[in-house]
């Protein structure tokens, strides 16, 4: 079979803390994710670019930021490729910006456009800070809208941390996107072959405006989609995913490290836990 015309590595839901022995839920979210590089360096797998998508610190602390920076330059200097970086819902653009991109201080969005060879990587800003949902809002989608008025020979790719599809986790399809009708809008009859998204913390594909939409495993931990109810189950498990573009096609491969999975929280979607999450946007 002939190789693929790209190959990416997709990292989503880092949730990296500022200090060495700080634990979420009593996981070294840090060092997950440089098992994940690690299996990546070992595999043989020659990538032509890394995508995270979003929640890159779990709390966009300054430090967090500054660890994470460290995965990025391994990254850097081991394949000499594009890393592209996407925010969440637990990021901060500020500290982003300075901490890890060593950028003026900024509150702007942070979107931007990486091509790998003939393929374009649109990166879209989702975030809406002090919410667990998110939003992409009239001026980015109308600066997306300019962007895939041109397009690229080999097709885009949009990389954002909140998909746009409903998934098997009951309690996460209230703290997906918002403006779906607006973004179908803008992408629909483009160039545009997949989205990637993080948010959902385990494997789940779809299909939106005609383009198929892939949420990678997270590298913090997963969540269980089988379990009942409007409840969070969390367990252990951690994950990337390669995507593979072929003649203007992208399929996704989940892959998840080695290990036992085991429950670390469960956690009830309460009436107010709700309506805090459904705030609207601050003014």
């Amino acid at each position: 079979m002939a190789a693929p015309d790209q190959t990416l590595i997709l990292i989503a839901d880092t949730h990296i803390q500022p200090h060495p022995d700080d634990r979420l839920d009593g996981e070294d979210t840090f060092a997950n994710l440089n098992a994940v590089l690690d299996r990546i360096a070992s595999s043989g797998i020659v990538p032509d670019g890394f995508i995270f998508a979003g929640d890159l610190a779990n709390d966009g602390e300054p430090a967090s930021y500054k660890r994470f920076a460290v995965a990025v330059s391994k990254i850097q200097n081991t394949y000499g490729v594009p890393v592209a970086l996407a925010l969440g819902n637990h990021d901060a653009r500020e500290p982003f910006r300075t901490a890890l991109l060593t950028h003026p201080p900024s509150t702007e969005r942070h979107n931007e456009v990486v091509t790998v060879g003939p393929l374009r990587i649109i990166i879209l800003d989702t975030l809406v800070p002090g919410r667990a949902y998110g939003q992409l809002g009239h001026d980015q989608l109308h600066w997306l809208s300019v962007q895939l008025g041109i397009r690229a020979e080999s097709g885009t790719i949009l990389v954002m941390h909140h998909p746009p599809t409903h998934g098997g986790v009951e309690a996460l399809n209230h703290i997906l996107l918002r403006d779906t009708a607006d973004f179908h809008e803008t992408i629909y009859g483009t160039d545009v072959i997949g989205i990637l998204a993080g948010h959902v913390h385990h494997p789940t594909a779809g299909m939106y405006a005609g383009v198929p939409v892939w949420s990678g495993p997270a590298v913090a931990y997963s969540l269980d989609p089988c379990w009942p109810g409007e409840t969070f189950r969390s367990i252990t498990g951690s994950g990337f995913s390669i995507i593979h573009i072929r003649r203007r096609t992208m399929v996704a491969s989940a892959v998840m490290m080695p290990g036992m999975q085991r429950e670390i929280a469960v956690s009830p979607i309460t009436a107010s836990l709700l309506e805090r999450w459904l705030q609207p946007p601050p003014v």
